[in-house]
């Protein structure tokens, strides 16, 4: 018996060693006698696997006969395992062949195959390296629910930029067309929303401290603009209100307004009535970054909406400096004729042979003149079209130091603190001033074909409407009837054309210095550097505003189908958290030194994203990309997604998902 054990137990363990040898990283040793069973090949071999059959043996390489090996090598599984892995060195490591069949007169089963998008996947990438999903579990330690609130977050922000629509919608297609199994019922997908705004600062303090790989935020500066959406309803409550729209709307409004840095990245949100003036939103708004967010040092860019002498009293501190747009519209008779038309005061040019508007617009309107005198193409045509580029990107500008402005009271640093010191940065720019014009003369062509028509026209109150530049006059005809004479207002376009070009921006940036100890010369060497860092700032304030374009057409940012407060405010954090994402792998893209990427625009972004198709065999349990390009290629590779195979399996799949950027 004792002797039977002992065998048993040897037996046992030689055949482990031997499946040890014989399966290692996906090959094995297969064996195999010839007919007349007198001798035993040995081959190196993989598996193939065959929907609905076992996994069948393919040979690699024969590496002997048994018979004679263990003449030379007694230890034969050790020779086996040396073997496999000179191969796999050799080699690598076995690709898994996957068969499956099709025939030609059997028809498809319902339900049995889905396209699906991976470009969610780029979504988690970004998740998983900023570590939203520790906030989250953090999160759900003060409730008690079920469902993931980490999946619930990247459901929402993924689905807003792969499937815009609403959430009912957006859950329904995310299904069937998503390949990331979110786990979430469709009451999860609404619960969601009320945790995420309830721990809206915790989640956007831990996008602005953490940022992914090889991206750097500069926070310095804040962007801070604001947009409206409608609601399909004709009734208001306390958020939801009839005000003044960018497109006239006559449904009830909600202002969305936006904190951006200087790339675009959004750092915080705010949302007031749609009827509600939008300077009062500023101060509150900023009160919370800074109170949450710790910046150092802080520069406000906001536009004319914003420009309020409050807004510039808060932000005129040591550590706060605001740069805002000063309307020139707007702008008295006394300001016009002090910093627009002021003929003292020389004007910076890039071309000295250009130092004033005047010249400008003469040379322009001469060059066009002989322009049009040719009937035919020449080079001297060439030259003047030529030459008229040239002068759309001269740039004027001057800067005038003032301090008359009252600052109030519950601002003041100390009794002499009493009134705002600032700068104006006038420029003029020709292409800027006939863009200006030609909008202007499609309204006035709009309004000429009205005045025949209708004899008493509607009045707008906003000259951004047509009817701006109609004038009624009334006539009297033998004291009895009354007719309406309507016409242009041709003093009120002149009063425009004038103003045409020229741009005014107000700032405070660099007045904290102490420049008494200085020169003369040296001062204006500082006023010149700032002029060009104020203005270049204030050129990149149009980064919210393509935020603003992408949020409304790509993202269906409105109509908003919530009624709830709290609903409302959790779908505009989606939209931003959505924001800020896409603005992330854009970057990642455009830093990666990748030629097909450096022309990389938004729109191009998001049909790159949504071109990312798999085909799912759902009764195979296979996956197969749709379709394969340069971009997507460089893509996958760049965030690392190494899903590009002719069949992948759901476990691959699954390995897939959870791999890092």
């Amino acid at each position: 018996f004792f002797k039977f054990s002992l065998i048993f137990y040897v037996a046992i363990y030689s055949l482990l060693c031997y499946n040890y040898c014989m399966k290692q990283d996906g090959y094995k040793i297969n064996k195999s006698k010839n007919k007349a069973k007198t001798r035993t090949n040995v081959y190196i071999a993989t598996s193939i696997y065959v929907k609905g059959k076992n996994p069948r043996t393919k040979n690699l390489l024969n590496i002997g006969v048994e018979e004679e090996l263990i003449k030379i090598h007694p230890d034969l599984n050790k020779y086996y395992e040396e073997q496999i892995n000179k191969f796999k060195e050799e080699h690598g490591k076995p690709i898994e062949e996957i068969i499956v069949k099709f025939k030609s007169n059997k028809d498809i089963q319902k339900d049995s195959r889905y396209v699906e998008d991976f470009g969610d996947i780029f979504v988690k990438r970004i998740f998983d390296d900023i570590e939203i999903n520790e906030t989250c579990k953090e999160i759900e330690k003060k409730y008690k629910f079920e469902y993931p609130l980490y999946n619930a977050l990247l459901f929402h922000v993924a689905s807003r930029i792969m499937r815009p629509g609403s959430k009912l919608d957006m859950y329904e297609k995310s299904k069937t067309a998503s390949i990331i199994d979110y786990k979430l019922g469709r009451n999860d997908v609404y619960r969601a929303m009320d945790v995420l705004y309830d721990n809206k600062l915790t989640i956007f303090k831990k996008c602005f401290e953490k940022t992914p790989k090889n991206i750097k935020r500069d926070n310095k500066i804040m962007i801070y603009d604001m947009t409206d959406t409608y609601f399909e309803i004709n009734y208001e409550d306390d958020l939801r209100k009839k005000g003044k729209g960018k497109r006239n709307e006559t449904e009830p409004l909600i202002k969305l307004g936006l904190v951006t840095d200087e790339k675009g990245y959004p750092i915080d949100f705010t949302v007031i009535p749609g009827n509600n003036n939008e300077c009062p939103s500023l101060i509150p708004l900023e009160t919370e970054i800074v109170k949450n967010f710790s910046p150092k040092e802080l520069i406000v860019v906001t536009d004319a909406g914003l420009c309020s002498k409050e807004n510039k009293a808060f932000n005129d501190t040591a550590t706060r400096r605001y740069i805002t747009v000063n309307p020139v519209r707007k702008m008295g008779e006394a300001a016009l004729k002090n910093y627009i038309f002021d003929e003292e005061k020389p004007w910076k040019t890039t071309d000295p042979a250009y130092n004033n508007p005047q010249k400008i617009w003469e040379k322009y309107n001469e060059n066009l003149a002989n322009i049009e005198s040719f009937i035919e193409n020449c080079e001297e045509k060439a030259n003047l079209i030529k030459e008229n580029e040239y002068l759309k990107n001269i740039i004027l500008s001057r800067r005038y130091n003032i301090a008359d402005q009252v600052k109030p009271v519950k601002y003041r640093a100390n009794k002499e603190d009493k009134y705002i010191s600032e700068a104006y940065f006038v420029t003029f720019n020709l292409r800027h001033a006939l863009r200006e014009r030609t909008k202007r003369n499609q309204k006035i062509l709009k309004a000429q074909k009205l005045i025949g028509k209708v004899k008493d026209p509607y009045k707008p109150k906003n000259y951004e409407d047509f009817r701006y530049y109609i004038v009624q006059r009334q006539i009297t005809k033998e004291g009895e009837i009354v007719e309406y004479d309507n016409s242009l207002n041709y003093e009120l376009i002149k009063e425009q054309e004038r103003l045409d070009g020229f741009y005014c921006v107000s700032s405070n940036y660099g007045f904290n210095m102490n420049l008494n100890h200085l020169t003369e010369d040296e001062v204006s060497d500082i006023e010149i550097k700032e002029n060009e860092i104020v203005l270049q700032i204030m050129k990149n304030r149009r980064v919210i505003e393509d935020c603003f374009r992408l949020l409304k057409q790509e993202f269906n940012f409105h109509p908003v189908n919530h009624s709830l407060e709290d609903r409302i405010k959790a779908h505009f954090m989606t939209c931003v958290m959505s924001l800020l994402c896409f603005k992330y792998i854009k970057n990642i893209l455009k830093d990666s030194q990748e030629s097909i990427f450096r022309e990389l625009t938004d729109y191009k972004l998001i049909e790159l994203l949504r071109r990312m198709k798999i085909l799912h065999f759902t009764n195979e349990n296979l996956y197969t990309p749709c379709s394969s390009d340069d971009e997507i290629i460089k893509a996958c590779e760049i965030f690392n997604v190494p899903i590009l195979k002719e069949g992948l399996s759901s476990r691959q799949i699954q390995k897939i998902i959870k791999m890092k950027l």
